[in-house]
């Protein structure tokens, strides 16, 4: 996977320092298979896309497996178009026997039309028995885990001297949640740096 992505040493080498730390090398300055962030969708973008049979079968596995742990409702924070269809098409078929909050993403970067964006998707799948399109979900920051250390802190981290990376301008965040908040629409945050927390609680 790493070769079909084009993820070998001499393309990290390439790469801006800034950029680097969202894969993991060896002793030699392999790439040992570590992705996080940016890396992540590198190798993402090579994969093929699944099919609708594929996804209808993974909505099954895990009805079956949330039901197995008496789980009967949940909250799926990165719901795509294709993961709500399947959603309808579980539904249609009387399978989907738990109830399913959905969270589109956004990115606050053009608030006004992404929550558009999340209106349409709310009138398009309104009236699916147990699934509902009740909030966004947004990412604030990365993760902390070395190297990427993308989480957003108010003090470096001791091994690398940064502090992570804010995801989002503070200002267009806030017009965000307040644009949200006022259709009745939930904001919910990926946020695990103690500055991306403060923002997000600020914002």
């Amino acid at each position: 996977m790493l070769r079909r992505a084009g993820i070998t040493k001499d393309f990290i080498s390439h790469l801006p320092e800034t950029e680097r730390r969202y894969y993991g090398l060896g002793p030699d300055g392999e790439p040992n298979g570590f992705l996080v962030d940016v890396g992540l969708g590198k190798i993402e973008g090579s994969l093929p896309a699944p099919t609708k049979e594929q996804l209808l079968e993974a909505g099954r596995a895990a009805l079956q497996y949330n039901h197995s742990f008496g789980i009967t409702s949940w909250l799926d924070p990165l719901a795509d178009e294709s993961v709500l269809a399947t959603y309808r098409q579980l539904s249609e078929r009387g399978e989907l026997t738990a109830h399913v909050a959905a969270f589109p993403q956004v990115f606050a970067r053009k608030p006004a039309e992404e929550l558009a964006r999340v209106q349409k998707l709310q009138q398009e799948f309104k009236g699916v028995p147990n699934l509902t399109i009740s909030g966004v979900k947004i990412f604030a920051d990365g993760v902390a885990e070395f190297p990427s250390q993308t989480a957003a802190m108010s003090k470096p981290y001791r091994s690398s001297g940064k502090n992570g990376e804010l995801l989002f301008d503070p200002a267009r965040f806030a017009e965000l949640a307040i644009a949200a908040d006022k259709q009745g629409l939930i904001v919910h945050v990926h946020a695990l740096g103690d500055r991306a927390v403060k923002e997000s609680l600020t914002g």
